[in-house]
Parts: C-alpha cells; sequence; structure tokens
C-alpha cells in the first residue's frame, strides 16, 4: 500500500505542518529549554518545600490565628503547586494541534494526545489576525514567558468572541504560520461552497 501524503514540513524549531488534499494539519510543540525546565522544576521543588513547612505548622500549632494564617498558606502554595506543575507538564508534553478541513477547523490543547478539540465553521471565522505584544508593559511580557501557559500569536473572532493559539511563537514563525492557516482557511471555504 503505497502512501500519497506529504511528509511533515517545519516552520522554525516548533511548528510542524502536514498538507492535506483540501486543508492542513499543524501541531506547534511546547518545549523550552533545558535550562528554562530545570528552573521550573526547583521551583516547583522550592515552593512544594515552603508548603511542607506551612502544612506541618498548621497541623502542629495550638493557636487559633497561627492555625488560620498556616492554613491559608497551605492553601495558596498548593494552588501554585498545582499551577507550575501544570506548566512543566504542558512544557514536557503539551502541544496544540490544528486541523484545517472540509469538516472545519478544529482547535486542541493537548497533553500528550488527551484533550478537548474546539471545532470551528471556517465560514464563520472572521478577522484572522497576528497577535501583537508591547514586551515594555509587564503583564504582556509574563504572557510570554515561558513560566506560564499562555502568549498566544495569532488569534480570530468566531460569532463575537475572540479566540487565540500559538502559544509564544517567534514574530517569524507565527507570520509564517498565520500566512499558512489563512491560505488554507480560504481553501476550505472555497471547496465547502
Amino acid at each position: 500500500m503505497s502512501s500519497t501524503q506529504e511528509s511533515p514540513i517545519a516552520i522554525g524549531n516548533r511548528i510542524t505542518f502536514q498538507k492535506k488534499k483540501v486543508g492542513v494539519s499543524i501541531i506547534i510543540t511546547q518545549e523550552v529549554s533545558q535550562l528554562n525546565l530545570a528552573l521550573m522544576i526547583l521551583w516547583w521543588l522550592g515552593i512544594s518545600a515552603c508548603g511542607a513547612v506551612f502544612a506541618y505548622y498548621w497541623q502542629s500549632t495550638s493557636a487559633q490565628s497561627d492555625a488560620i494564617f498556616f492554613g491559608v498558606a497551605t492553601a495558596f502554595v498548593v494552588y501554585f503547586m498545582i499551577r507550575i506543575g501544570k506548566t512543566i507538564l504542558w512544557r514536557l508534553i503539551g502541544k496544540e494541534m490544528l486541523l484545517i478541513n472540509e469538516e472545519g477547523l478544529s482547535l486542541k490543547n493537548a497533553y500528550g494526545n488527551y484533550g478537548k478539540a474546539k471545532s470551528f465553521i471556517p465560514e464563520n471565522v472572521k478577522k484572522l489576525y497576528l497577535i501583537t505584544y508591547n514586551v515594555g508593559k509587564f503583564m504582556e511580557f509574563m504572557d510570554r514567558s515561558s513560566y506560564v501557559i499562555g502568549g498566544d500569536t495569532i488569534g480570530f473572532t468566531y460569532q463575537g468572541k475572540e479566540h487565540g493559539f500559538a502559544k509564544q511563537l517567534e514574530e517569524k514563525d507565527a507570520k509564517v504560520l498565520f500566512r499558512l492557516i489563512d491560505k488554507s482557511l480560504r481553501e476550505v471555504v472555497k471547496a465547502r461552497s
């Protein structure tokens, strides 16, 4: 049995795509440098150690005011342990999966292959655009850091709501990907009509 499917083509270090008869399949990996990953793991371990100390004092103190303080501090630390752990897992096995074909546009943030896909009707995808960031603004700078899951670089309007994807891409890679998606969406809309 011969395969007529093309092999994946790379855009930069994190994006691969495969053209289909009509449309395209795109995978964006979420890997970071080994140093960044090591720092995130150290950060998680440090937060966990603080959480263990707070939990110990929460359980061992006899003063009610101290118990309340350490209980709240423990809850706060557990929240951040979960958030940091989720980000570490995202950086290890996370990927964004986009599929544009005759059935529509599908976006999926996946841990490995697990995740829920969002489906969109291509004719209703309006105003595809590149998201620009001002690194002089603290929150926009943080949204682009490797320590959070965020920093969408391409967005679109669908039924009046804004949707974003292509997290934390280099500007040149985002522009190439934008052109590929725009062309594929137009191709699919034409094929569906």
